[in-house]
């Protein structure tokens, strides 16, 4: 199994300024058979671009495609759009090869969600929104990017992690679910489906963790359990 990630960082004034690189590179020396290629990109036209050669012929080796990115309300607003309307994402709709959307735990899924709904509603004028309001905006969110590309799932976290801590627990979370998508593509005749991608994530125990899969309810928001405890001693 293996994983183009694409890094892109456009928050310069944080403090804390994250990257997955040494993560991917641990995952890819742990693991035979796993393969990680990391990309940054320095601005919007990289990103393009990176985007379009994932789509148009990258995902048949790397099938997930892992974004980390973070960045001020007018950016995102791009890459909210721009998560939708992925480039050559005809190619991957046409194409035999199945592929996964991944965001990880710096990206805020809420956020992204909230800008693209409020530029969908400037768009309308002011009319109702099309989204079905029982469903979150992030499922909404979801159900696009799915119709657009065809994806076999998108998955990230409803909120983003901006400090050590929280980052840990997102990158902990990643690692259970690439590694449990890793063993369960073993063997010369597996390969990554939606099934596959919705049983690792059924395992992701993270509150803000959110997947969908064509057809299928969104799951995720499973918190780690925390042990009984211990009475004391008489």
């Amino acid at each position: 199994m293996s994983i183009w990630c694409i890094e892109h960082a456009w928050r310069h004034e944080d403090e804390f300024d994250p990257t997955m690189k040494p993560i991917l590179e641990w995952l890819q020396q742990s693991f035979d058979g796993f393969e990680c290629l990391y990309r940054p990109t320095a601005g919007y036209d990289d990103l393009l671009a990176e985007l379009g050669e994932w789509a148009s012929r990258g995902h048949v080796d790397y099938p997930i495609l892992h974004l980390a990115n973070f960045g001020d309300e007018t950016d995102l607003e791009r890459f909210a759009e721009l998560s939708i309307g992925l480039p050559r994402a005809d190619k991957l709709r046409k194409s035999k090869s199945e592929c996964a959307i991944h965001f990880g735990p710096t990206h805020d899924l809420e956020e992204m969600a909230q800008v693209h709904e409020s530029r969908h509603l400037r768009m309308l004028r002011g009319e109702p929104s099309v989204h079905d309001r029982s469903t979150t905006l992030v499922e909404g969110l979801f159900e696009e990017i799915l119709a657009t590309t065809g994806a076999a799932s998108v998955s990230g976290y409803r909120f983003g992690y901006r400090d050590g801590v929280g980052l840990l627990e997102g990158t902990v979370s990643d690692l259970g679910l690439f590694f449990r998508v890793a063993q369960d593509c073993r063997g010369p005749n597996r390969q990554l489906s939606s099934e596959v991608m919705r049983s690792a994530g059924q395992d992701v125990r993270n509150a803000h963790f959110r997947m969908k899969t064509p057809g299928k309810k969104m799951i995720g928001g499973h918190s780690v359990p925390r042990k009984p405890a211990r009475r004391p001693s008489r």
